[in-house]
């Protein structure tokens, strides 16, 4: 694989590659990061006291990788997804898995989970969740 910068190329030669170029937060209306309540996956990294809830809006591979990570650190978390399993974009027994994987761990999972009426109190944030199946 050959890797071009602005400094030129360099090739880089394995037996297998894994391309994980990052991804972007998308921000939802009403949620906008603030660096205290409201953070994105940049965000969390600076935080200096693990919280002892954790909502996570997204079932992605970030989403349920912080997900994963805070619960080890010993957060309460609960995970919204608005699709219909976890890491919709994988295979279907991927998702079917982790979701057991989750709920086993202590893990709040909710799919078809549509989050609104997002407000931004003092010290914490209250949204209201319309589920799929009511």
């Amino acid at each position: 694989m050959e890797v071009k910068g602005e400094k030129g190329g360099q090739t880089v030669e394995a037996k297998n590659v894994i391309l994980a170029s990052g991804s972007e937060a998308r921000m939802l209306p009403g949620l906008q990061p603030d660096s205290n309540l409201i953070l994105t996956n940049i965000e969390i990294l600076d935080i200096e006291t693990i919280p002892k809830t954790l909502g996570i809006i997204g079932a992605g591979a970030v989403g349920v990788e912080f997900a994963s990570i805070f619960n080890r650190f010993g957060s309460k978390v609960t995970i919204l997804e608005m699709l219909p399993r976890l890491v919709p974009v994988e295979d279907e027994e991927v998702s079917k898995e982790l979701e057991k994987h989750f709920k086993k761990a202590g893990i709040r999972c909710e799919t078809g989970a549509k989050a609104e009426n997002i407000q931004k109190n003092s010290n914490s944030v209250s949204l209201s969740v319309t589920l799929a199946n009511g």
